[in-house]
């Protein structure tokens, strides 16, 4: 099943409660919560209250979009983020592979990430919770098949990845990276950006409906960021997502 919901970080100059009316409005079905502004990790009253608004609003938290680093933060720094994804009802947390390209790194500080990632996801693992490294420039996975490696030499169950296209690389790169990383991705981050520009998730339609082609199973499909910013748009681009799902799923 696909379920299409958006990111927080979408809107960050929004309150909680214009996102939940937004996500509403515009018939989404989850939010990932970011630790950045939203909900900052550790925060059990206000854990409460935006787990409370998003089910009373019949949305659920599908992630929490936290920014725990590996490379950055001792791995036990999980913790606040494991207690608040728990209170808000979601087993899914967004973490980031350390501060640069993996080409960047040597083989020394790669094991130590390793090393870092598995204490981590041992740490989550232990509250049933999957940490999900995002594909990201500046990062250990800014090319997909670094993070296939970097996925495979932690080898464990609870650390996952996003999938989102990359912006800097052709569409047929985007659909191999796709297909080689569908066993490990939970979430996907839907967007329609070429290098810095960003434009309507509508234009891209067909693509992403190919993109889609290689994910089977459970996935949240989460609209992030929109082509001009504004909360207004959410709307639109949530008719695009629906459009892409609905073909993928043969509906009407």
């Amino acid at each position: 099943m696909l379920h299409c919901g958006l990111v927080s970080v979408s809107f960050r100059q929004n309150s909680v409660d214009d996102i939940i009316h937004a996500a509403s409005a515009a018939g989404l079905s989850c939010i990932e919560w970011g630790s950045d502004v939203h909900l900052p990790p550790g925060d059990r009253e206000l854990a409460l209250t935006v787990a409370e608004k998003t089910k009373a609003a019949g949305l659920f938290c599908c992630s929490y979009g936290s920014y725990f680093r590996l490379g950055q933060d001792a791995p036990e720094m999980i913790l606040p983020y494991l207690a608040t994804a728990k209170i808000l009802g979601t087993n899914i947390v967004r973490i980031w592979g350390g501060t640069k390209n993996f080409e960047e790194y040597d083989k020394r500080e790669i094991d130590a990430l390793v090393l870092q990632a598995k204490r981590a996801a041992q740490l989550a693992g232990q509250q049933g919770i999957t940490l999900c490294l995002e594909l990201h420039n500046w990062t250990v996975t800014n090319i997909y098949r670094n993070a296939l490696f970097f996925v495979r030499a932690v080898g464990s169950d609870h650390l996952k990845l996003y999938w989102q296209p990359n912006q800097f690389q052709s569409d047929a790169y985007n659909l191999e990276s796709a297909k080689a990383l569908a066993p490990y991705v939970t979430q996907l981050h839907v967007f329609n950006w070429k290098g810095k520009d960003k434009f309507p998730l509508a234009d891209a339609i067909p693509l992403w409906r190919d993109y889609l082609k290689a994910f089977d199973g459970d996935h949240c499909l989460l609209l992030e960021f929109m082509p001009d910013g504004e909360i207004a748009s959410l709307q639109k681009e949530a008719q695009a997502l629906f459009s892409i799902v609905n073909q993928e799923n043969g509906l009407t």
